[in-house]
């Protein structure tokens, strides 16, 4: 019904994962409607008044994404383009090290002091035992 308003629909499917979040694909008799439809619901605020004063302030709104349908090949393609773009801090392979053996009390400041010689550390977690 949402979707309707902006052109005719051909086929449409709501599905779930496995987590249970539910998610659709609608097909659009023309490439327009289909163009407008994103335009005008992607970043939607489906929320009720209720909902958003209920929302946590370090919480994220979930937003309604409508795009286009992509291939997997496509959306590989896109996330190693966004990666290896000039100018964006993409995150590099090998940056995070796994460190076992620690002493029981080293802490996330000491774990971090320790490694501060060979460069800058962008996150730090020394985890513990609950034994």
């Amino acid at each position: 019904s949402m979707f309707g308003g902006y052109g005719t629909i051909t086929s449409s499917i709501v599905l779930e994962d496995a987590k249970g979040r539910k998610f659709a694909f609608i097909n659009y008799e023309t490439t327009e409607s289909a163009q407008k439809a994103v335009e005008e619901l992607n970043g939607k605020d489906l929320r009720t008044d209720e909902q958003k004063e209920e929302q946590k302030e370090d919480e994220e709104p979930a937003l309604l994404f409508v795009g286009r349908a992509q291939s997997k090949a496509e959306r590989a393609r896109e996330l190693k383009k966004a990666a290896t773009a000039p100018g964006t801090q993409a995150r590099q392979q090998g940056v995070n090290l796994y460190v076992k053996n620690l002493d029981e009390d080293m802490s996330d400041a000491s774990l971090k002091e320790l490694f501060e010689t060979f460069g800058t550390i962008t996150s730090v977690v020394a985890m513990k035992d609950e034994k």
